[in-house]
């Protein structure tokens, strides 16, 4: 095959194989999309699975774009756009969540409203006022002689003024209503107790433990029974009448569950209750309900909310993991590299094997550039855009990115990739990177014995004293060994568990397994499987960051 030169194709400054954020990258993502399989199955209403669970920069947001671009019928919620930043300041709900209520059922209700009401507004195309009566008027009279529809049309009749708003409206107008039910028994039932609190709406302010036990039990009574029969009504004439038409399939979607679109005390409880609602939507065949989560997301919502009778493996057939073979990346790069180059050079396709090596400090280029990835489209978008500009900085935008391009591209994505590891797990790990000195200038695979347990010791001191005032799970077991409640081994040990979740490193327990890595769909590492001589490998993206030394081996 031959090379180009830099008479036919030269990198500029500007130029990029994509961006790493899937709302940005829509110039290349329309053109390259690579379909690892996944897209068949969530269009698939019948498929359980809906809730789409990846690693930051797998392709989530991709996946739902791609839907969206593929089929007529596809409804994109926004978290922002829920209006739901109110409960965390004009509202009653954190006033009972600090007394103890349990407002799942409340959330629950909450969810399963939103999507009643655009499933209907999506099937039946209502935009406005007169849309909205037409409809009524027709559904009214063709169940005219069936009771419980009727009853589940008046539902809707009943949030007739805001049925053809934008959802933001409806979600403010039923939070509230739900809310004023609540507020209303509360104050019918506590009386004067509840007026001298209701005006500055702190609940539980001056009141006795036993005062606040016993508030506590009446506003969770009066969660517990709120009644919304006709909303369940509602569902199954969807189900039954409404969305009977398997060639009309309505997909709702919403992604961006991750970003700040509510302060967190909610945002795990409202997750937690939206979860809990898709799965009472999966009697209705002809619409889906498709969310998007990071798993270390998913992880921190059980945790936060994990109650006496969870259980997680009713979730599972839920989840569509996202996961990406060699081939498949290596795909996504050469798609890339050809929409970019032949819009100057357009005699053949182009690929990776016009621009780079065949070998990389004798590992095949393949192996190299999968090697600088957690097996996710991003880090590889990411690293080869690390190469163009590492060519045009130091080869006059050469398309014959050489072997020493590559080496300085690869620390500068090591680099990055470090740092993004500690922003991606920051709500689980907030002092991650502070712990990573104890696998710096090592060889590339050792045995945890090799650590030695003074610096062990050494690094739980200097996180404990450290000025960065940080809550963190890493901090609270590093203190346990400053108080000698614990010993080095034990926090060495929970250390590996993990750098093997986030994937720093990857662990192998027995000298007939193979490495066992975070991306590679195993479960996680339990401290119990670990001793002294598990078998260490640090992940080759982080190579150069840390000082690895590669060619050293157990």
């Amino acid at each position: 095959m031959a090379k180009l030169t830099t008479k036919q194709f030269r990198f500029r400054k500007n130029h990029r194989i994509g961006n790493a954020d899937a709302e940005h990258d829509a110039a290349f993502l329309e053109d390259c999309f690579v379909d690892a399989g996944d897209l068949q199955v969530l269009a698939d209403c019948s498929d359980p699975r809906r809730i789409v669970l990846g690693r930051t920069g797998t392709g989530k947001t991709a996946l739902l774009k791609r839907l969206t671009a593929q089929y007529d019928h596809v409804v994109e919620i926004k978290p922002e756009q829920l209006a739901l930043a109110f409960l965390s300041n004009d509202s009653i709900l954190p006033h009972l969540l600090d007394l103890g209520v349990d407002l799942d059922l409340f959330f629950r209700l909450l969810w399963r409203h939103v999507f009643a009401i655009e499933l209907i507004k999506e099937r039946y195309r209502i935009r406005n006022e007169e849309e909205k009566r037409s409809f009524l008027s027709n559904m009214l009279a063709r169940f005219s002689t069936n009771k419980r529809w009727e009853r589940a049309l008046r539902y809707l009749d009943e949030w007739s003024t805001s049925f053809w708003k934008d959802t933001e409206y409806r979600v403010r107008e039923i939070t509230t209503t739900l809310e004023d039910q609540i507020g209303n028994r509360l104050e019918g039932e506590l009386n004067a107790k509840f007026l001298r609190l209701k005006g500055n709406h702190k609940l539980g302010k001056g009141l006795t433990q036993e005062e606040k036990r016993e508030l506590c039990e009446h506003a969770q009574q009066i969660v517990n029974n709120i009644q919304m029969r006709d909303l369940f009504e509602i569902e199954d004439l969807l189900r039954d009448e409404l969305l009977d038409d398997p060639q009309y399939r309505i997909y709702l979607t919403i992604d961006r569950l991750d970003e700040n679109w509510i302060a967190d005390r909610f945002r795990y409880r409202l997750i937690r209750a939206l979860i809990e609602a898709i799965r009472g939507y999966l009697k209705i065949k002809n619409a889906k309900v498709i969310i998007a989560l990071r798993r270390d997301l998913v992880e921190r919502v059980i945790r936060e909310t994990r109650d006496a009778g969870f259980q997680e493996e009713k979730y599972t057939d839920l989840y569509l993991s996202l996961n990406w073979s060699d081939a498949s990346l290596l795909d996504i790069l050469d798609r890339r590299i050809n929409k970019l180059i032949r819009e100057a050079y357009t005699k053949r396709p182009v690929g990776r094997g016009d621009l780079l090596p065949a070998k990389v400090d004798g590992m095949v280029i393949d192996e190299f550039l999968v090697s600088r990835t957690h097996k996710r489209p991003r880090d590889i978008i990411l690293f080869f855009n690390r190469c163009i500009e590492c060519s045009v900085e130091m080869a006059g935008g050469n398309p014959q990115v050489t072997v020493s391009l590559l080496r300085e591209a690869d620390a500068k994505h090591s680099r990055d990739r470090l740092r993004s590891l500690g922003d991606e797990w920051a709500s689980l790990f907030p002092r991650l990177l502070d712990s990573i000195d104890l696998l710096k200038n090592r060889p590339a695979r050792f045995r945890l014995q090799e650590i030695e347990t003074q610096r062990i010791e050494e690094l739980a001191l200097q996180l404990c004293t450290s000025q960065v005032n940080k809550e963190s799970v890493i901090r609270d077991k590093a203190q346990e060994v400053v108080e000698g409640r614990t010993i080095a081994r034990e926090f060495g040990i929970y250390l590996v568990t993990v750098w093997c979740q986030v994937g720093l490193i990857g662990a192998k327990t027995d000298s007939f397994e193979r490495t066992r890595w975070a991306f590679d769909g195993r479960a996680f590492l339990a401290s119990t499987q670990i001793n002294d001589n598990v078998s260490i490998e640090i992940h080759p993206m982080f190579y150069r960051i840390l000082g690895t030394k590669p060619q050293a081996s157990v």
